[in-house]
């Protein structure tokens, strides 16, 4: 239960950033006269679908990955860093490889791509269309890779 507490604020927290942002934005171009950049309903499902997705994606993390850890953690698979900022280095760069990958394959293997079209689905360009993701990306299993 506490890690979906904790899923749940993170969620809140960074969703109000991503807001903020949105809202920033939107202020910087409107001084700009371009008012084409923002669409009211657009934005307005790009955060839905993105607050759907935190959501099914925090109650992932909290329920089968923190179950997950407990297990691997209980047969002594742990990575424990002894090194400093070159294990950082390593991790952030094989995460990037991977992700990179990913991202390709989900955009070549129908499957993956039925999950990642959400993301493509905006006929405006900006920040809110980040926000804009499938609820069931989860079950293209990409928490099995990060």
């Amino acid at each position: 239960m506490q890690d979906l507490l904790h899923a749940i604020g993170f969620i809140i927290t960074f969703g109000m950033v991503f807001v903020g942002i949105i809202i920033l934005e939107a202020w910087y171009w409107h001084k700009k006269g371009r008012t084409d950049i923002y669409d009211f309903k657009e934005t307005l499902a790009s955060i839905t679908t993105g607050a759907m997705y935190k959501l099914c994606d925090g109650v992932l993390i909290a329920v089968v990955i923190s179950g997950l850890y407990d297990f691997v953690y209980g047969w002594g698979f742990q990575y424990i860093p002894d090194d400093g900022i070159f294990s950082i280095l390593l991790i952030f760069f094989t995460v990037d490889f991977v992700f990179y990958w990913y991202h390709r394959g989900m955009h070549k293997v129908r499957w993956l791509w039925s999950g990642h079209v959400t993301h493509h689905s905006s006929t405006r360009m900006n920040f809110s269309t980040a926000l804009r993701q499938n609820f069931l990306y989860d079950l293209n299993f990409a928490w099995l890779i990060w």
